[in-house]
């Protein structure tokens, strides 16, 4: 039962391990995309840092990302309906014109009473009126849809980012209280019993099974610590992005 409990233990390791080095060469392939480069990385084995301690209990809506471009589609669309209007205004024309009368040219011998190198000039003033402005009252009118429209999407994004914002504050502060727990002594409690797993197996103590199971037990703590702190910082990035930091 030992052996084949051992090989057992064996090869599943051996496939975790496998499958968390392709994790991490998958991982690395997508950290040389976003850093654009083509160099070799090389990941430094420390311990896991956390991005953030703490969050703010409440968010400031306009600094997120979203939430501007939904306000700049408001000035967009008000922008719009200020040129539909113009476009049904009355159209002024004014214009100027100057006539200089040359010296002996007179193809038509036409008598002048005045005398050679005279300026004539012009002025010419104009208002045009659109008389059929259905198209445009219309267009207006689909304008000002489109804008009540980018209104209540801003007010919607808004509101689903306060949601988004408490929600991801419930999980970082789940994760916040797994990972405290771990460092005020879970980890030390999961070394403990790994040295005395090590200890009682070299004493004839405890047979091997017995010894793999604490031995399980003690590394699934570490791997747990693992997951939690990572869940954190994801959470906290996650904090960071909703609230446009």
């Amino acid at each position: 039962m030992e052996l084949i409990s051992a090989r057992n233990k064996y090869r599943e390791i051996i496939a975790l391990k496998i499958g968390a080095q392709a994790d991490l060469r998958s991982n690395e392939l997508s950290l040389q995309q976003l850093l654009n480069t083509s160099g070799t990385l090389v990941i430094a084995e420390s311990n896991l840092p956390l991005v953030l301690n703490l969050p703010a209990d409440t968010i400031n809506v306009a600094n997120n990302p979203q939430v501007n471009v939904d306000l700049q589609n408001i000035e967009v669309a008000n922008a719009r309906i200020a040129v539909e209007k113009s476009k049904g205004l009355p159209d002024l024309t004014l214009g100027y014109n100057q006539q200089l009368v040359i010296s002996g040219f007179n193809p038509a011998g036409i008598n002048r009473d005045y005398s050679p190198g005279t300026r004539i000039a012009g002025i010419q003033l104009g208002v045009a009126l659109p008389i059929f402005n259905g198209a445009n009252r219309a267009r207006v009118k689909s304008e000002r849809l489109s804008a009540q429209v980018a209104q209540t999407n801003y007010q919607q994004t808004q509101s689903q980012i306060r949601l988004q914002y408490e929600q991801e504050v419930q999980q970082y502060q789940k994760f916040k209280q797994a990972v405290d727990y771990y460092q005020s002594g879970g980890l030390k409690q999961a070394d403990e019993q790994l040295r005395i797993a090590q200890v009682s197996f070299n004493l004839g103590e405890i047979g091997y099974i017995e010894y793999i199971q604490n031995m399980s037990a003690a590394v699934q703590v570490k791997l747990a610590y693992i997951e939690a702190l990572s869940r954190l910082n994801q959470s906290a990035i996650q904090l960071q992005f909703i609230k446009g930091e």
